[in-house]
């Protein structure tokens, strides 16, 4: 039987301290339209320095970051993933101290660890826990599971580190499930982070129902097949810019035509700035217009 090792309390006082102190500038409050978060400082794989925070705590671009000494900076939404629960923020006019990194498959049951974040919207704030449910790697193409540990957390929590004795990041605090606080593992980060950013949506900037095309004439009761009747145009769109109007028919995009599904599928693939012919039929006339897509607002 191994002997069980006393705990000093006032070392364990101790130690909370200086891992909260440590870390007070690496943790930042999360502004956005939806309230208030919290945000990790992170080192991403490139080497520049970003804020880490949760989806579900920035949900629109206007977001805005300040540290625990009340300096404020507008941040840029880099990326954000739903499924994910994660958002990356670039905030160019502070100086951020990032968090050191631990795998969190590391992690051993009972290991203590701390939650720091901005709950209420409030002030810094750092609670104390041990880990319940270490996460177990996933077999290939699977996700790793989260850090289940009995750390107190409160909204506003979200986004903020979770951190092992020594104050390395473990986790990205997420939730509360089962009275338990749920983290998102930092092998989860990294990958998030080092992942090519899937292509930005780009969109014409209009909207189209499927009618049936009539032939050309001389070919009287025949049909030429399906094309997009444009019902509106979006003011300042692409397609605005081309020259489309409610009304016109798009025959072709890019050359593929006659099957509504395959050009709405090439209009879904455009990358942003990309040149689109679009052949369309307005008033009996035939015309080609070029649109150039835009991202997705």
């Amino acid at each position: 039987m191994v002997a069980a090792t006393a705990l000093d309390p006032i070392g364990l006082r101790t130690a909370l301290a200086e891992v909260a102190a440590g870390l007070r500038g690496s943790v930042v409050r999360v502004m956005s339209e939806a309230g208030s978060g919290s945000g990790t400082v992170w080192a991403a794989p490139g080497g520049e320095v970003v804020v880490v925070t949760n989806a579900h705590v920035v949900r629109s671009e206007n977001v805005r970051v300040e540290t625990a000494e009340k300096q404020r900076s507008a941040a840029r939404l880099v990326r954000r993933h739903i499924e994910r629960d994660l958002a990356v923020l670039e905030v160019s006019d502070l100086v951020l101290p990032p968090v050191a990194a631990r795998r969190a498959s590391t992690l051993r049951v009972g290991e203590l660890v701390f939650a720091l974040g901005h709950p209420w919207g409030g002030g810094a704030s750092v609670t104390a826990g041990i880990v319940s449910s270490s996460p177990v790697l996933p077999a290939e193409g699977g996700r790793i599971s989260a850090v289940h540990a009995d750390v107190r957390l409160a909204p506003g929590n979200s986004g903020g580190p979770l951190v092992d004795a020594s104050g390395a990041a473990v986790g990205i605090n997420a939730m509360v499930a089962g009275g338990m606080g749920l983290a998102i593992p930092t092998e989860a980060v990294e990958s998030f982070l080092a992942a090519a950013p899937a292509a930005q949506p780009a969109v014409i900037g209009l909207a189209a129902v499927p009618v049936p095309v009539p032939a050309p004439r001389g070919d009287e009761g025949t049909w030429e097949g399906l094309g997009l009747l444009v019902t509106d145009v979006l003011p300042g769109s692409a397609a605005e810019a081309a020259g489309l109007i409610p009304g016109d028919i798009v025959l072709r995009v890019d050359g593929v035509g006659g099957d509504v599904e395959a050009m709405t599928r090439h209009l879904r693939g455009l990358a942003v700035g990309g040149a689109v012919p679009l052949e369309v039929l307005r008033g009996g006339r035939r015309d080609v217009l070029t649109a150039v897509a835009a991202a997705a607002a």
